[in-house]
């Protein structure tokens, strides 16, 4: 109870985290009942700093067939309390790692609040990813639970890629017709053509081949009607860069589909490919010009569509 006691009032009292990260580190150290080998990877998941430095460092678990480290390209959001939990490796089908990788990291990182694991030898995906429970799993059921879970989610992805990676998608350009960019502006199979003219005039401009431009062009929202989209909207443009790939256009063309949309925030990279950058400066431009030319502008507190993103993009890709 004194300990207790000492505990709450200096986390109460403390001025910044060093010393919270420091208490917590403290007890997780006394804890040995992890899965985990070693003591000091059963944490209180109350500082994502700390959180984020344990798994940026090798780590082995009961399942894992290789060296390995927790994934971290993406930041981490999770909420977690301050009750003591425990972290279990879990295994899925090799066979699903042929999917896009976004498409994996999506699927257990935000649907599922897994952790995926990478290779130390080659920092790519395994079949292995860490679920935190917030008991021991004495029967095996959290284990057998997730990964059942885990696979009826990857089982559809992968019915969604087989499906729409061959689906051409020059002749997905004309389902577009049938979704609306908005009332005055026409459907999105309008907008690719506008943005198919202006990437033809900037190609010139910036010396860059004149019909991949318009190609790209023209089928860079064409991912937009894929089932897998749908089920995943997050990745627009990722995955119409792979089904590209899939269908035997060039990595330029393919990259042009996914960069277009960049840059998304302030600290987001900005295109370098100069197919890239004339799709991408066309997209931007077809915003800007066409809400603006239909009385749509953002004000001082509300900007719907993005313009004021769209205009910081072309000045970033200019500048940069």
């Amino acid at each position: 109870l004194f300990f207790l006691a000492i505990l709450l009032i200096a986390l109460i009292s403390a001025s910044d985290s060093a010393l919270i990260k420091r208490i917590f580190f403290l007890i997780a150290k006394s804890n040995s009942s992890s899965v985990l080998p070693t003591p000091e990877k059963t944490i209180f998941f109350g500082e994502i700093p700390a959180l984020r430095a344990i798994f940026n460092s090798p780590i082995e678990t009961t399942s894992a067939p290789e060296p390995s480290f927790f994934n971290s390209e993406i930041s981490f959001k999770f909420e977690f309390d301050f009750t003591e939990k425990q972290i279990i490796g879990l295994i899925f089908l090799k066979d699903f790692l042929k999917l896009p990788e976004e498409l994996l990291i999506l699927t257990m990182q935000h649907h599922q609040r897994y952790f995926p694991m990478r290779s130390t030898n080659n920092h790519k995906l395994i079949n292995n990813f860490i679920v935190v429970a917030n008991k021991e799993d004495i029967t095996n059921k959290i284990i057998k639970g997730n990964e059942r879970v885990l696979a009826a989610r990857l089982s559809d992805a992968k019915f969604f890629w087989e499906k729409n990676k061959s689906q051409n998608l020059v002749k997905q350009v004309n389902k577009l017709k049938g979704i609306t960019f908005y009332q005055s502006l026409g459907s999105l199979h309008d907008k690719t053509q506008r943005i198919r003219v202006l990437a033809s005039l900037i190609a010139d401009f910036i010396n860059c081949k004149k019909d991949d431009a318009e190609i790209a062009a023209s089928i860079c929202k064409a991912d937009l009607v894929s089932d897998l989209v749908g089920e995943y909207p997050e990745l627009q443009g990722v995955l119409g860069k792979y089904f590209a790939v899939e269908q035997g256009f060039s990595l330029e063309i393919a990259n042009a589909i996914s960069d277009h949309y960049l840059p998304i925030g302030p600290e987001d990279r900005v295109p370098k490919e100069k197919i890239s950058i004339a799709v991408a400066l066309s997209d931007k431009i077809d915003n800007l010009v066409g809400f603006f030319g239909i009385n749509e502008k953002p004000t001082s507190s509300k900007d719907p569509y993005a313009l004021r993103r769209s205009a910081l993009g072309i000045l970033r890709i200019l500048i940069e």
